[in-house]
């Protein structure tokens, strides 16, 4: 089991894959991350991002999303995606997998990682399976994103 971080990866956060239940992970996360504040309510895609979807926000930079497969908030919920947004690389204790480059700009994200199926239109690439969306004129932060999308919540 990890110890003393929590590794964002492609596949998951900390010591969990996507999919792993609600409860287990968001206990590991708040013993690792400390204080978080969550909002959940039904998925506004429905069958494209699961019906009843709750976010854990751990301070103003990581986003959890759990969703289940029905419209109820007491059906059980699964680790459906993270989101790391900032100006900066995580730092202890968030820890960044080495697979997820940071701190390239779209060219250069679009020149190392070719089969990425980028949305250049959106300023937008996949790189080392995770959506990056690095600073642009409009944005000075870098957005990472892995798992499944909620286009609509």
């Amino acid at each position: 089991m990890q110890t003393g971080g929590v590794m964002l990866y492609p596949e998951g956060i900390g010591t969990f894959h996507f999919g792993a239940s609600e409860e287990d992970v968001v206990d590991f996360l708040a013993s690792e991350l400390g204080n978080y504040e969550a909002e959940g309510g039904p998925g506004w895609c429905g069958e494209a991002a699961g019906s009843y979807q709750m976010y854990y926000y751990f301070g103003e930079e990581l986003k959890v999303r759990f969703s289940s497969e029905y419209d109820s908030p007491d059906t059980p919920r699964h680790l459906a995606s993270w989101e790391y947004i900032s100006e900066n690389p995580p730092a202890p204790p968030l820890i960044l997998s080495a697979q997820i480059p940071w701190g390239l700009t779209l060219d250069e994200l679009m020149a190392e990682y070719p089969d990425g199926d980028g949305w250049e239109g959106m300023g937008a690439w996949v790189a080392g399976d995770v959506a990056i969306m690095p600073p642009s004129a409009e944005a000075s932060a870098t957005v990472l994103h892995a798992g499944q999308f909620d286009w609509c919540g």
